[in-house]
């Protein structure tokens, strides 16, 4: 079972967002507790938890997002730089809120920086 944390860099990696590991150690050290992620551009960085970041994460990866009864999300890989190379697809049912689009995204995004080296 992969964890939020693991999740989180996967979904980094396969976007390009670069973590800064040594305030990331200190972070984790520290008495605050998230597991949002200290990047190089900002200092917790979530699409789990915030909308914006999933949000973001979403058009990097060039997402096709559909909501209704389920929650769908299918993304282009931009390692293959083909517009219709489908890489992954994701379907929370049974919860049809922003939680699950969020869930979604980073799920599908992780999938793909786990297939990258």
């Amino acid at each position: 079972m992969t964890t939020d944390r693991e999740l989180l860099e996967l979904a980094a990696k396969a976007a390009g967002i670069e973590i800064n590991y040594a305030r990331q150690r200190e972070r984790d050290e520290s008495v605050y507790q998230g597991i949002g992620l200290w990047t190089n551009t900002q200092t917790t960085w979530n699409p789990l938890t915030d909308d914006g970041d999933a949000l973001r994460l979403a058009v990097t990866m060039n997402a096709d997002i559909t909501i209704g009864k389920s929650v769908k999300v299918v993304l282009f890989s931009p390692i293959l730089k083909e517009e219709d190379s489908i890489c992954g697809k994701w379907v929370v049912q049974g919860r049809n809120d922003a939680s699950a689009v969020r869930e979604c995204i980073v799920r599908a995004a992780a999938s793909i920086g786990e297939d990258m080296p």
